[in-house]
């Protein structure tokens, strides 16, 4: 058994050198394994390579689509005119309550101002009449009216 051994271990060490020297060992002036760059069946192996050039990745992508936004809020006032103020930046959140646009109301002011100096006048004349009502200078109807 143990001569068995030896004459194993013997083959097996001559096989791979006999191996190593036929498919594996390259011949110094070609670089090629020996046997000429043949495969072990004595065909031409075939080798395709690339020569890889650095270069800049652009990491723009185009695409066509449509955006749509979360939310959307259409302005209409209660009356018409020409707008003065449009206090509004795109896209930033408002609180409520905060004015988002002005109109020209100039004509809206010249009517507070008449109301304001009608009631002026509608007061200082009650506030008359009340004296004459109180020395009976003028009637109950004439003051109720005033």
């Amino acid at each position: 058994m143990k001569t068995w051994s030896v004459i194993a271990i013997v083959v097996l060490l001559l096989g791979g050198i006999v191996f190593y020297n036929k498919v594996l060992k390259t011949s110094p002036e070609s670089g090629m394994p020996a046997g000429g760059g043949k495969g072990m069946a004595g065909q031409a192996m075939l080798v395709s390579a690339i020569v890889v050039q650095p270069r800049n990745v652009n990491s723009t992508v185009q695409a066509s689509g449509t955006l749509l936004a979360n939310d959307e809020v259409e302005l209409k006032p209660e009356i018409s005119g020409r707008i003065t103020v449009l206090n509004i930046n795109e896209g930033s959140f408002v609180q409520k309550g905060t004015l988002l646009l002005k109109l020209n109301d100039a004509d809206l002011q010249a009517q507070l101002r008449k109301l304001k100096l009608q009631k002026e006048t509608s007061t200082s004349s009650e506030e008359r009449l009340k004296k004459l009502l109180a020395i009976n200078g003028v009637g109950q109807q004439d003051y109720d009216v005033a």
